[in-house]
């Protein structure tokens, strides 16, 4: 699912935007990750089934904006390949075969007192191949605040976009908090165009292995091809993931993070090129795997 419900749950090991209060070592850091991931088959209600795999890659660069803040820039590009069979749920035809996002954001984070801000906007193409870019555009930006404590921080934000015909605002809870030695409940991954941050809980081993579980509704809406079964029309998959993750530090700068989970209450939905629904299908819980390798430069 290129940058479907799966994989946007599972780009998670450096989604989140440098925060204020790093270390000065931390001034320049470029990072990279790459995720490969399958979704197994799911049945849809009125008949036929589809899976999907893909892979996400960010490539990243943070940098220190001033003595109490830090600046971003991240290039995304995902890959989704959906494979639909005895298709009878839309009219007998698969509405799409692949989706691909390539986009662009620049976080800006800082501090004032004991609050930290962050303001990240963001331009991304979220298209099926065939699909024209100029029809294909999402953009907004995502806007939090969050009080700063000894064990972490917490606060509340908001993601305002515009995603093909339609406007979306949704609020979400910024938290990184150190429940105790080992425990720690954060967002799994970045607020952004497909939807909230979600929330984890982690548990960190002795050994340098790392436990968690969490959840988070995501949602993605891309351009249909020009050609396509509904021409340039609007493909949309939304859905509640939920996971578990096992995260191995390999040393300093690389990991490796294994993720299995399943989406629930899962949609498939597309409408014309104006926005209006043509059809709306659920599908069955669908299991997912993943495996994320990061590695900071």
């Amino acid at each position: 699912m290129g940058m479907a419900v799966l994989a946007l749950c599972l780009a998670t090991g450096e989604s989140q935007a440098q925060q204020p209060g790093s270390s000065a070592a931390d001034a320049f850091r470029p990072s990279l990750s790459i995720t490969p991931y399958y979704q197994g088959k799911a049945d849809m209600d009125g008949g036929g089934s589809f899976s999907a795999a893909g892979a996400i890659t960010r490539l990243r660069v943070t940098n220190r904006l001033g003595d109490k803040g830090f600046w971003g820039l991240t290039l995304n590009y995902d890959y989704t390949d959906y494979r639909f069979s005895d298709v009878r749920a839309f009219g007998g035809q698969a509405p799409w075969n692949n989706m691909q996002r390539v986009g662009i954001s620049v976080p800006f984070s800082w501090i004032t007192g004991r609050w930290g801000w962050l303001v990240a906007p963001s331009v991304d193409y979220f298209r099926e191949t065939g699909a024209d870019w100029n029809d294909a555009l999402t953009y907004g930006a995502v806007f939090s605040g969050a009080r700063m404590f000894s064990s972490g921080r917490i606060g509340l934000g908001l993601g305002v976009f515009n995603r093909l015909e339609e406007v979306e605002v949704f609020p979400f809870i910024a938290v990184d908090w150190r429940l105790s030695e080992q425990w720690r409940l954060t967002n799994p991954l970045a607020a952004g165009p497909t939807g909230p941050a979600g929330l984890e809980a982690k548990y960190a081993f002795a050994t340098g292995w790392e436990f968690g579980v969490g959840g988070a509704f995501r949602s993605v809406r891309f351009r249909l091809n020009e050609n396509g079964p509904i021409a340039s029309g609007i493909g949309e998959e939304q859905g509640i993931v939920g996971f578990v993750h096992l995260t191995r530090a390999l040393d300093r700068r690389m990991a490796l993070d294994l993720y299995l989970g399943a989406i629930f209450n899962g949609q498939l939905k597309v409408e014309d090129s104006r926005g209006n629904t043509l059809s709306e299908v659920d599908y069955d819980t669908a299991p997912l795997v993943g495996l994320n390798f990061s590695a900071r430069f």
